[in-house]
């Protein structure tokens, strides 16, 4: 959350971006951000059982490595997302997350292992 603060402050005032992070913690992608991070763990664990089917071969190796999905999908999320991300590109990401939701954001983390497939399986060999 920290992250989206600090980008919604290089063009928001404080007020809007108070709004926006208790708009993505209400009704975005709720208890995401929770001091205990049930709803961050419960969304990574849904989306390493959707990977399961659609990239069986990636969640075996995944589980083979012993990765769990609550901290491979925060890696996802932060170091492929907010750190990576030109800003411009950054705003469309964080435009589609409010616009789309939770389903954007498994949208999004199932495109990167499609798209890493290869170097995700080369893991740990």
């Amino acid at each position: 959350m920290s992250y989206v603060a600090a980008i919604c402050l290089m063009t928001l005032t404080e007020h809007e971006t108070v709004m926006i992070l208790r708009k993505l913690n209400k009704d975005v992608i709720p208890g995401h951000w929770m001091a205990e991070a049930t709803g961050f763990a419960t969304n990574a664990w849904l989306i390493e059982s959707i990977m399961q089917k659609a990239y069986p071969d990636v969640a075996k190796h995944f589980e083979a490595l012993n990765f769990w999905p609550d901290n491979y999908m925060q890696k996802i999320i932060s170091a492929c997302g907010v750190h990576v991300l030109q800003f411009d590109t950054l705003f469309s990401f964080l435009d589609a997350l409010m616009k789309f939701g939770f389903t954007f954001l498994v949208k999004f983390e199932l495109a990167i292992v499609e798209h890493y497939r290869s170097d995700l399986l080369k893991l740990g060999a």
